[in-house]
């Protein structure tokens, strides 16, 4: 009968199904923590700051994004003519699932995954199983789970930036400013 045949064709598989994208997506807080101290002492003034900001990510097996940073600046008015001002900051990042982006594997492989396969079941030691399905093999096969969790990062950035400067006003239509960067 093809009713019937036509019927078993477009029924859903008989065993369970797993939503791939769903079991990946594991949304994790945003934290921002910030520290500032300013301050004037007679013809000196400060600032500085420290930050640590974590974006937990929304996949499983990445971290997300973080970032610790610092920030200091002093000035100082010498005389009434010459005035001086450092400033500096430094920062430390990382952000997982970059090497994901614009070549990387795991997003592709994602929408590679059949939906009979769990791509979180681990075998009896608590290891990912690296082959989503066995009956297939192949690059396109691999579990994307294991490529977010397991792959090699590059992605840790630092970052300086530091500047001074000098100025000298004699008058109050003439100054000069002697400045440098890095």
């Amino acid at each position: 009968d093809f009713g019937a045949v036509a019927a078993l064709l477009v029924s859903a598989w008989p065993g369970a199904t797993h939503n791939a994208v769903e079991q990946l997506v594991d949304p994790r807080p945003t934290t921002n923590n910030q520290l500032d101290v300013s301050g004037r002492y007679g013809r000196s003034n400060f600032f500085g700051s420290v930050n640590h900001t974590q974006q937990g990510g929304a996949i499983m097996g990445l971290e997300g994004y973080e970032r610790v940073s610092g920030r200091v600046n002093v000035g100082a008015d010498l005389t009434d003519q010459w005035k001086i001002s450092a400033n500096s900051y430094f920062s430390r990042s990382e952000q997982d699932g970059l090497q994901q982006e614009e070549g990387g594997t795991g997003f592709f492989r994602l929408t590679r995954t059949p939906a009979i396969v769990d791509i979180t079941k681990r075998d009896q030691f608590g290891r990912l199983y690296i082959r989503t399905n066995l009956g297939s093999g192949g690059t396109q096969n691999e579990n994307p789970l294991y490529s977010f969790s397991e792959e090699a990062r590059a992605d840790i950035r630092y970052r300086f930036l530091g500047g001074a400067t000098l100025q000298y006003r004699p008058l109050d239509w003439f100054d000069a400013d002697a400045n440098f960067s890095i």
